[in-house]
């Protein structure tokens, strides 16, 4: 498995994602698009699909929860 599947915590996704405060809505975007290049489920070996998907549920979560903020 590819090293960065196997960082499935919170916490590593989101050093992972780089996010920060200073993010705008289309640097987020940005972030999602990057992230998905190497993690969305669609692109790895099937058998990492798990591992993948796992991660990309908790990005999306992260970054949806920024662009909410965002928007207040």
């Amino acid at each position: 498995m590819p090293a960065h599947l196997k960082r499935l915590s919170a916490a590593e996704i989101a050093e992972d994602l780089g996010l920060s405060d200073n993010d705008t809505s289309e640097n987020l975007h940005a972030k999602r698009r990057a992230y998905a290049l190497h993690n969305h489920p669609d692109r790895v070996h099937p058998a990492f699909h798990a591992a993948a998907h796992h991660r990309m549920t908790l990005a999306n979560q992260m970054i949806d929860r920024a662009l909410k903020r965002l928007s207040r």
